[in-house]
Formats: C-alpha cells, sequence, structure tokens
C-alpha cells in the first residue's frame, strides 16, 4: 500500500515544482520586459533632452522679435524630412493667437498640440502626444527665454515617434 502512495506524492511534488518553477519564469520574464522596456524610454528621453538643448543653443533672435533656429547647429537630417519621426515646434507663450511659431520641415503641414500645462524656466516635462499621421510620440518641453528677448517666453517642443521603441519592445518579448 506504502508503494501506491509514493508514485502519487512523487507525481504531486513533480507538478507543484513545475508549476512553481513555470511561475517563477514568468515572473522574472515579465520583470526583464519591465526593464528593458523602462531603459529604452529612459534613452529616448536622454536623446530628447539632448535633442532639446541643441535647438535652445541653436536659437537666434531677430531685432525685429523674429526667431531664427541655424539649421547648422541642428545636425540630424530627419529634422529636414517630411514625417521623419523627429519633429520639433517653437511657439511664444502669451502672445496673441499664442505668437509665432517655428516647426521643423519634418513636420510639413502639421502643428503640434501643445499640452495644457505650465512650465517652470529650466524644467523639461516628458509626455506622450499625438504626431502626424496619428503616430504616437513620445515629446520633451521646456520654456527659454533669450537674453536678448526677456519680454518673450519661447516654449521649445521636440518628440520622437515611439514606433521603433514598440517595434523593438515586442521583438524583445
Amino acid at each position: 500500500m506504502t508503494q501506491h502512495h509514493s508514485p502519487s506524492l512523487r507525481a504531486r511534488f513533480m507538478l507543484i515544482t513545475g508549476l512553481s518553477v513555470l511561475l517563477v519564469m514568468l515572473g522574472v520574464g515579465l520583470w526583464l520586459q519591465k526593464q528593458f522596456e523602462s531603459h529604452v524610454y529612459e534613452q529616448l528621453d536622454a536623446t530628447l533632452s539632448t535633442h532639446l538643448n541643441q535647438l535652445a543653443a541653436s536659437l537666434e533672435a531677430r531685432p525685429e522679435g523674429a526667431l531664427a533656429v541655424n539649421e547648422k547647429t541642428m545636425v540630424d537630417p530627419r529634422w529636414l524630412k517630411p514625417y521623419s519621426g523627429l519633429y520639433r515646434q517653437i511657439s511664444a507663450v502669451g502672445m496673441p493667437n499664442t505668437g509665432p511659431k517655428y516647426r521643423s520641415r519634418s513636420l510639413w503641414d502639421v502643428e503640434l498640440d501643445w499640452l495644457e500645462d505650465t512650465l517652470s524656466q529650466g524644467d523639461i516635462h516628458f509626455h506622450r502626444m499625438q504626431g502626424p499621421n496619428h503616430t504616437v510620440l513620445r515629446a520633451a518641453e521646456r520654456t527659454l527665454v533669450l537674453e536678448s528677448q526677456p519680454h518673450i517666453v519661447w516654449r521649445l517642443l521636440v518628440a520622437e515617434s515611439t514606433q521603433p521603441l514598440e517595434a523593438t519592445g515586442a521583438s524583445f518579448r
């Protein structure tokens, strides 16, 4: 009678062990996936911050109050290719009709919608937004006051499509 119960106990033990290992592997897999996605978005945010700093450094105030971007300092060719997935937009805050707007050629005829939030000088906000052709973008925004135009607050935005990141995440999964 003892021998009859031993295989049953052994089978139950193996089943419980197998299920436990499976659950642990599933949990580790989900954790690794989350860590990977977090790392990829941190890298994108760092790249967007770099683009934002480059954009701020490339701004040139014109005597009549207009603004120009020194394209020589904006070296990524995607800024010039329509719907490339990398975009920039600048607007004067608080000006009538939201003031002049400056967009990269990559936006072509599209204007990105600004978030209704308040940015403190120097703070960078990251968020998701709708882009051209119903793409999802990761955006970074900040405000800037140029020394030569202390009466104008400029709002700078750079954004990049998340589609390549989502494809990478799907491949990792």
